[in-house]
């Protein structure tokens, strides 16, 4: 019976560790995401200007275009 009754008691104090747990493991991944989709951006704005054929610029114009939206959701979602 004591053992049922410390394991009841100690639940919720367990069930918050893993939430806490499971809320640091989603900053840090949107962190990592956050400086590969920076890093990825800027890689393809170096590249734009070396292009020669149309097709790849506006290709890479719409990649820096779809990492910026990337980037600024996963900042809001941060804040």
């Amino acid at each position: 019976n004591g053992c049922l009754r410390r394991r009841a008691a100690l639940l919720p104090l367990a069930n918050a560790f893993r939430a806490a747990d499971a809320a640091n493991a989603d900053v840090l991944l949107a962190e990592h995401l956050l400086q590969q989709a920076m890093e990825e951006q800027r890689q393809w704005e170096e590249t734009t200007s070396t292009l020669q054929d149309s097709r790849f610029r506006v290709l890479s114009a719409m990649t820096i275009e779809v990492l910026g939206h990337f980037i600024g959701k996963l900042k809001d979602w941060m804040e």
